[in-house]
């Protein structure tokens, strides 16, 4: 499985360590912005080359919008990857950040951006996404990482949807299959008493039709 890890960068580099490592643990190759090689793309195409790698996208959503986009569309980095993810007929599982602010007795979600543009760009993206999937809350990297793997193995239990169908190479396929390259050994057990008796019996009939033949 090559889930891409899609969200904001320095604000969320705990929560992001922590699902890469559990991503890892399992055995996936994760596709994140921590492993992209130097290239002559931009950052954006950079990105989005390795999502259309991807079976799905982890979303996760804090408290800052991140970068804007140069093209002056007002959208971010993030919101680009989101829109092309639903080009490609792909799903994202969706994980909200809150936590408590001074005086709450609850912890929730909240828009920190300071800046007019940056704070409705990440309040649209957030209206936009919840329009379209439910998403599951996290407050902590631990328990960010247990939701991901969780909802991981019950998108796998529905039978993958969105995931691709289509490979580069059998390389590429079996590295989603068994990425550490370790293929289990079949056993089938040992044969049961009655199984080997059945066994030497049809040896020894053997044995005496072709002394019987030889005569």
């Amino acid at each position: 499985m090559t889930p891409f890890l899609s969200s904001t960068f320095t604000d969320l580099v705990k929560e992001r360590n922590s699902v890469l490592e559990a991503l890892r643990k399992k055995r996936m190759l994760p596709l994140a912005m921590e492993d992209f090689l130097a290239s002559a793309r931009t950052p954006k195409d950079s990105a989005l080359e390795n999502l259309r790698r991807s079976d799905l996208m982890i979303l996760l959503i804090g408290f800052k919008a991140g970068s804007l986009l140069p093209d002056g569309s007002g959208s971010t980095y993030t919101s680009a990857e989101y829109d092309e993810l639903l080009k490609l007929g792909k799903i994202p599982l969706v994980f909200v950040k809150k936590s408590k602010k001074k005086g709450q007795s609850r912890a929730s979600w909240h828009n920190e951006e300071t800046d007019p543009d940056k704070r409705k760009a990440l309040d649209d993206f957030k209206t936009r996404v919840g329009d379209k999937f439910t998403w599951d809350y996290f407050t902590t990297p631990d328990n960010l990482a247990l939701k991901v793997v969780l909802a991981l193995d019950d998108w796998e239990a529905q039978g993958r949807p969105g995931a691709r169908s289509t490979f580069a190479s059998t390389a590429d396929y079996f590295a989603g299959k068994n990425p550490a390259g370790h293929f289990q050994i079949l056993d089938f057990g040992r044969p049961s008493w009655a199984a080997r008796t059945r066994s030497v019996h049809s040896m020894n009939s053997l044995r005496t039709l072709l002394s019987v033949c030889a005569c």
